[in-house]
């Protein structure tokens, strides 16, 4: 099965290795794409809907905490 990748853009973009390490810390494999963008995975995927509720739900937690961050989903 294929797992669901999800791209992510954030602003401002010293905050990308934050991100990066919480969503890594959550049981998602996240990786760096240029200087504001990240590729996540998760790694006990289950289904693409699920997988993309999770991802949801860990970046809105992250977000919580860096009131100031931005995160877009550039591409699923």
């Amino acid at each position: 099965m294929a797992t669901a990748a999800v791209r992510l853009r954030v602003d401002p973009p010293d905050l990308r290795d934050g991100l990066l390490e919480f969503l890594r810390a959550s049981s998602c494999l996240a990786v760096k794409h240029g200087a504001n963008e990240v590729e996540v995975h998760l790694l006990n995927s289950v289904s693409k809907r699920h997988d993309h509720a999770v991802i949801t739900e860990c970046v809105e937690a992250w977000k919580a905490r860096h009131g100031h961050a931005s995160v877009e989903t550039v591409s699923t």
